[in-house]
């Protein structure tokens, strides 16, 4: 005795329906390591110029104000809303946005100081070891020899945005970059 199955139809359909939700996740997690790889260059091309600022400007009146200036005007790709420098001792400043040239608090407050040294180091002479280096005014010319920036990126990911779960699908990416001041 045979029996024979005739409706492939419901089969292809059921199929799919246990294909589909793996086919969309898949989809979703390249279109959010693209997302992803995206905020971390253009990061990481807003370091580089922030240091290459910091390299010119030692010596000069509010030097960690055009870092930070030099900072956003490389995050252009970025939203400036997660963007916060890290300072030496582990305290957020920002997030800052630029207007008309100048660096802006997120209550439209022109910043104008920075409450701490922020990225100007003396090394003690030992390039090696960076922890008996000091944080140095960057007005005095003749003390700093490297400026380090270290940032925080707090990356939302889209799939945690569609489900309503922001907070569940936040993580940081901190990237710090050093540059060599230029000689006076």
């Amino acid at each position: 005795m045979r029996i024979k199955f005739g409706n492939k139809k419901a089969q292809a359909i059921v199929e799919f329906a246990l294909i589909f939700p793996i086919l969309i996740a898949t989809i979703m997690c390249i279109f959010e390591f693209g997302l992803l790889l995206k905020n971390y260059l253009g990061l990481n091309y807003a370091l580089g110029r922030a240091a290459k600022e910091a390299a010119f400007c030692r010596g000069q009146q509010d030097a960690d104000i055009k870092v930070i200036k030099k900072l956003l005007e490389g995050a252009a790709a970025l939203n400036t809303v997660n963007l916060y420098v890290v300072s030496p001792t582990n305290a957020l400043f920002g997030p800052y946005k630029l207007s008309g040239g100048k660096v802006f608090d997120f209550n439209n407050l022109e910043v104008t100081s920075i409450g701490e040294e922020l990225f100007f180091y003396n090394d003690n002479g030992t390039p090696n070891d960076l922890s008996d280096d000091y944080k140095v005014n960057p007005s005095n010319a003749a003390l700093p020899s490297y400026a380090k920036i270290r940032v925080r990126y707090t990356h939302t990911m889209i799939n945690a945005q569609i489900l309503g779960l922001e907070k569940q699908g936040t993580f940081n990416l901190e990237l710090t970059m050093q540059a060599r001041l230029a000689p006076q």
